[in-house]
């Protein structure tokens, strides 16, 4: 008997022990999930951006300063309100298809930009991102939204992509006018060299000696005047210019340049050398040029009584084709690398070596389009190396 009375008391003091451990951590559960919730709460109310929990129903349950002072509203005049009510009216469905996402648990979270309305009518543009919290997995207890004031920087994009094509249209009516301009001052240029050239080569003197080399002087400059023209014209035309690409050999067009600097070549003495070139996949018309603006300039930018000597080769790359074009020339002084691409810039005089300072402008555009880069290598004395890199696709 009192066996059987030692055994229940001692199964009823295990149960009390068990029971007091549940109890206990019971309490440290609940005391955790107070303070889980008082942290959460006191994160929420003090976060730096919105924060709002909304009722599956769409309606708010707690909103905190921030997400107040964002929209204009005091916390109580946000309740009479469902979400949509704030939403713009082009925005209304931009996430319903992310909330039933969150509903069908295929997704457990989801980020867009949207619009709200200010309680001024003001649109306030904002970054949502949204979690749903449930009770069981059939249950959803509310929506977290966090949401962040991204006016300024929307503002600062639109106003960044109407600035660029205000620029972008600016340019086409300036490349047009640079067109239509040089085009038209081709006919009186031609005109005056050609009423000059008539004077010069009269038997009969019909000026002094004097007046003779005042002619020489106006002809001289008609010439520079029309080179410019031409190349403003060339410039204008690769610039409004589509690219249209296709394969081609790069040794064909090589040999093509070189008939056209033939007497260019001659002239100077000049020893141009290539290795075998590959085809690639560009524009062969652009390519001509670029490749024919190079070596000319290679070919004049010599110093006095020096021959000139040029050699090009192409390297393959992972993704790319890299030319390089060498010479032995005048090169080109460190701090005037960045400047020689831009239109008009000149190192030399017009006397010295001619040109209207547009060839390498045009070779750099003539990259662009090609999605490419063009840079140089080179200093004073010591020759340059122009390097041609273009995307195989």
């Amino acid at each position: 008997m009192y066996r059987i009375l030692f055994i229940i008391g001692l199964i009823m003091s295990l149960l009390i022990s068990f029971c007091s451990y549940l109890i206990l951590r019971l309490y440290q559960k609940t005391r955790a999930l107070v303070e889980s919730e008082d942290t959460f709460r006191s994160a929420m109310q003090n976060a730096a951006i919105g924060m709002a929990l909304v009722s599956p129903r769409g309606r708010w349950m707690k909103v905190n300063k921030a997400f107040c002072e964002m929209f204009g509203y005091s916390e109580k005049e946000l309740f009479a309100f469902d979400f949509q009510a704030f939403t713009h009216p082009d925005d209304l469905n931009s996430d319903l298809i992310y909330i039933k996402k969150l509903l069908a648990h295929e997704i457990n979270a989801y980020q867009i930009e949207k619009r709200y309305l200010h309680k001024s009518g003001a649109i306030i543009w904002a970054l949502l991102n949204v979690s749903l919290v449930w009770h069981d997995e059939r249950q959803p207890k509310y929506f977290i939204a966090q949401i962040q004031n991204i006016s300024d920087r929307k503002h600062f994009e639109e106003a960044n992509n109407n600035l660029l094509i205000a620029l972008e249209k600016s340019n086409k009516e300036l490349e047009s006018f640079a067109y239509v301009a040089s085009h038209d001052l081709q006919e009186p240029v031609r005109m005056i060299n050609g009423f000059v050239d008539i004077i010069l080569a009269e038997k009969q003197p019909l000026f002094d000696d004097e007046t003779k080399e005042y002619l020489k002087i106006v002809y001289s400059a008609g010439e520079r005047i029309k080179h410019m023209v031409q190349d403003l014209l060339a410039y204008s035309r690769v610039s409004n210019n589509s690219v249209t690409m296709y394969e081609f050999d790069l040794n064909d067009t090589v040999k093509e340049v070189l008939q056209n600097l033939n007497i260019l070549i001659t002239e100077h003495n000049a020893e141009i050398s290539t290795d075998l070139l590959p085809r690639i996949k560009a524009n062969p018309i652009q390519l001509m040029r670029l490749i024919q603006n190079l070596i000319s300039n290679a070919i004049k930018y010599q110093p006095p009584g020096n021959s000139p000597k040029i050699h090009l080769n192409v390297r393959e790359l992972e993704d790319s084709w890299e030319l390089a074009i060498k010479d032995n020339g005048l090169g080109i002084p460190e701090n005037q690398i960045e400047e020689i691409f831009k239109p008009f810039k000149r190192l030399h005089s017009w006397d010295k070596i001619k040109g209207s300072g547009l060839g390498l402008a045009i070779c750099k555009k003539i990259v662009e389009l090609h999605k490419g880069s063009l840079t140089v290598s080179s200093s004073p004395g010591q020759g340059s190396t122009f390097f041609i890199r273009l995307p195989k696709n």
